[in-house]
């Protein structure tokens, strides 16, 4: 869920409907009210950017409350701006389009909202600004012709925020939000400009020239969007045009190598009445499914009996499959309207092979004085290599921190994070955690089942570590036998591989001294950890 703020007074004078009526009908459009107050706070599922604005949320409740039907209208007038796009941004962010948004009045309160629809969009949308990237600028400050290229790290200019020029490799490590959103050109040695004939409009998708920052006293705008995905930044051009049309805006295309952006032709889809019916287990007629989609702002009508013609708005980006409209039909026919029914079909739930066998290792665990913790499979590499395992974790591509940089293969680096965190505790501090691990296995990725269990005090050692995974493997009614191994992440001759079945399963040990340090840890540890 994203959330948003909303003025609730804007919303009842737009609408001309009562508190009640509006909260009433937040739900039916996939808006959660999460606080009622004059800045109401709204929740809105991920998979509709087009309701991250308050001129998409009420373009929607105009809908279910049928003071408008079908599809808004989107004017665009003629390009007169030519945009060109040079090769050399091919290799680091292909795809760029633009438009003017025209005769607007802002206000206080309007850029505050310009800003949460940029911020959310790119949120979700835009995946972190990674997929795609808007920047809005004041159109009165920049001067024709426009160019998309791409140029080393030592080119200058003023980004907003500051007053001064700075190179490009300054501004990545420097600037508050080059140093958020740097990984975003991986290891490219160039980067994209988004330029006019006076300079730098922006550097997507980190900052916007400070140049062309808009005031309250901008009238006309300017919308730039990149990305890596064509279709995903044409979505996000017809959310803002669409936003600003409805807010009194003209919308003027800007021609992108020839081709005229935003593209607003909606996409054509083909709903049966039977599969509709089928999957709802109701018996809509033609036009009754048709009158529901026009709720939903979807352009229907009957193309021939037991089939409806849909036109979907591209600010839509949530159609795959005819599915998706027959969840708009359940949306726009109200989900009170359905009648309640007990299920045909009898079943009982009940707990899996596995998961009774992860509760009876909590069981043996807990009785034997150890407490539970429950952690992440995301680790960083950090942690592993204070650990001194050997692994072969797998790397994220793009982690929203490096603390959640990898996902761990094995369990006690994550157990030693707990005992770092709580020297300050009293001792012996004994703890478990049954939690999942992915390793590599033939060039693909599989995840276990592991369980580890570590003892922290004075006088623990390999004789404790191994009676208690004695006890734990016996009540599984396993046998298992110790092998001689050497680890750097143990002290030697006091370590040992466990083998279950036959197979190599995990280790029990006493954790090194050096690993210890590196923890943070002053106290002794003794160890195990075995595949389930």
């Amino acid at each position: 869920m994203v959330s948003l703020k909303v003025s609730r007074s804007w919303l009842l004078r737009q609408l001309g409907v009562s508190e009640a009526e509006l909260i009433e009908a937040l739900p039916n459009v996939k808006v959660e009210v999460d606080e009622n107050a004059e800045e109401m706070g709204l929740d809105v599922t991920g998979d509709r950017p087009d309701l991250l604005s308050r001129q998409g949320i009420l373009r929607a409740l105009k809908g279910w409350l049928e003071q408008e039907k079908g599809a808004p209208p989107l004017k665009v007038g003629k390009a007169r701006a030519e945009l060109a796009v040079d090769e050399s941004v091919k290799q680091v962010r292909p795809f760029v389009v633009a438009a003017f948004a025209r005769g607007l009045r802002l206000d206080g309160e309007s850029v505050a909202e310009l800003m949460q629809v940029q911020e959310k969009l790119v949120l979700t949308h835009g995946r972190h600004r990674r997929k795609v990237a808007i920047g809005i600028h004041d159109a009165a400050k920049v001067k024709l012709p426009f160019s998309y290229k791409a140029v080393k790290g030592d080119y200058e200019f003023v980004p907003l925020g500051w007053t001064k020029k700075a190179s490009i490799t300054r501004i990545l490590k420097e600037h508050d939000k080059g140093r958020e959103y740097a990984d975003c050109f991986g290891k490219s040695k160039v980067y994209p400009l988004f330029t006019d004939s006076l300079g730098v409009v922006s550097l997507p998708p980190i900052i916007n020239s400070a140049r062309t920052a808009v005031t309250m006293n901008t009238t006309d705008l300017l919308l730039d969007v990149t990305g890596t995905n064509l279709e995903a930044c044409n979505v996000a051009l017809n959310i803002l045009c669409q936003d600003f049309s409805d807010a009194g805006a003209r919308i003027e295309a800007i021609s992108v190598d020839g081709k005229d952006y935003p593209e607003t032709a909606p996409r054509e889809m083909l709903l049966g009445t039977d599969y509709c019916n089928g999957v709802l287990g109701t018996k809509l007629s033609d036009n009754e499914i048709v009158h529901a989609l026009l709720k939903q702002r979807i352009t229907a009508s009957k193309a021939k009996p037991g089939v409806v013609r849909c036109l979907v708005p591209r600010f839509r980006a949530d159609f795959l499959h005819q599915i998706d409209l027959v969840e708009e039909v359940a949306l726009g026919y109200g989900f009170n309207e359905f009648e309640l029914k007990r299920p045909s079909v009898y079943t009982k739930g009940f707990l899996s092979a596995e998961t009774l066998l992860e509760n009876s290792v909590r069981d043996s665990l807990a009785g034997a004085g150890f407490v539970e913790a429950n952690l992440t499979a995301l680790s960083s590499e950090e942690t592993v290599y204070k650990s001194l395992l050997e692994s072969d974790a797998i790397k994220i591509r793009n982690p929203v921190s490096k603390d959640y940089g990898i996902l761990r293969s094995h369990v006690l680096p994550s157990l030693l994070e707990v005992l770092a965190a709580n020297t300050h505790e009293p001792y012996p501090q004994k703890i478990f955690e049954v939690g999942e691990v992915v390793r590599k296995a033939g060039g693909e990725a599989v995840t276990l089942k592991s369980v580890a269990a570590a003892s922290c005090h004075a006088n623990t050692g390999l004789t404790e570590a191994a009676s208690i995974l004695q006890v734990l493997l016996s009540s599984l009614g396993k046998e298992f036998k110790l092998r001689k191994s050497e680890c750097n992440s143990f002290m030697k001759g006091r370590q040992a591989q466990i083998i279950v079945d036959g197979k190599p399963a995990g280790f029990v040990a006493e954790i090194h001294p050096q690993v210890l340090e590196n923890f943070g840890v002053s106290v002794p540890c003794s160890c195990f950890e075995v595949d389930l």
